[in-house]
C-alpha cells in the first residue's frame, strides 16, 4: 500500500472520530442555536473531505504529483477557518483543539507558493533515520531496537522532527517529508 494511501487513510480515520465528537456536540442542549448552526455546517464539510479523502487518492506513479488534491486542501482551508470563528466556550474547547490539531497541515502541504526545499529542514543524520522508519508504524521501541538507541532518545529525535517540519504528530510529518523529497513515494 501507498505512503499517500496511508496519509489519506490516517486523516479519514482521525475525521472519523471526530465526526462522531461533532454529533455529541449537536446534541448539547447547553449550546446556543446559533452554535449549533455552525458546527453543523462544519459537520457537513467533514463529512465532504471524508469522501473526497476515499475517492481521491493521486497516481503514484506521478512523483510530483501532490499528496493531498487542490479540492482537498480547499476543503481543509474552510474548516479550518470555520473551526476559527467557533466562539471560546468551555464546551467546545476540546473539540476545537482536536480539529485544529487534525487539519493543522504545515503551509508547505496546504499552500504550494510556500513550499520549501528538503535542505532548508536542516535534519541531522539521526532525524533522517527516525523519519524514514515513521511510515512503517513502528512504535518507539521497535524504532529504538532498529537503530540501537534507547526509546527516549527516538522520541526527542520524533519531537525535534515534529518541529523542524512544522507538524504535530507522525502522519504530519510523513506528508511533508513525501512532499519535499525527504521520503521516496513507494
Amino acid at each position: 500500500m501507498s505512503l499517500i494511501r496511508d496519509l489519506h487513510d490516517d486523516l479519514f480515520e482521525e475525521l472519523s472520530t471526530i465526526s462522531f465528537a461533532i454529533d455529541s456536540q449537536i446534541g448539547d442542549e447547553q449550546l446556543e442555536n446559533r452554535v449549533r448552526s455552525e458546527l453543523r455546517t462544519i459537520q457537513s464539510q467533514i463529512t465532504s473531505l471524508l469522501e473526497l479523502l476515499r475517492e481521491e487518492v493521486t497516481g503514484v506513479a506521478d512523483v510530483k504529483a501532490p499528496i493531498f488534491s487542490i479540492s482537498i486542501r480547499e476543503l481543509i482551508s474552510l474548516i479550518q477557518n470555520q473551526v476559527k470563528a467557533l466562539p471560546t466556550n468551555q464546551h467546545l474547547s476540546s473539540l476545537r483543539t482536536s480539529l485544529e490539531n487534525i487539519l493543522n497541515f504545515p503551509a508547505s502541504i496546504l499552500e504550494e507558493k510556500q513550499r520549501r526545499s528538503a535542505k532548508s529542514y536542516d535534519l541531522t543524520k539521526r532525524e533522517l533515520e527516525v523519519l524514514r522508519l515513521l511510515p512503517s508504524a513502528a512504535t518507539f521501541k521497535t524504532m529504538a531496537t532498529s537503530l540501537f538507541l534507547t526509546e527516549a532518545t527516538v522520541k526527542t529525535h520524533c519531537a525535534s522532527l515534529y518541529r523542524k517540519l512544522e507538524v504535530n504528530n507522525r502522519t504530519g510529518a510523513i506528508a511533508v517529508a513525501l512532499e519535499v523529497g525527504l521520503l521516496k513515494r513507494q
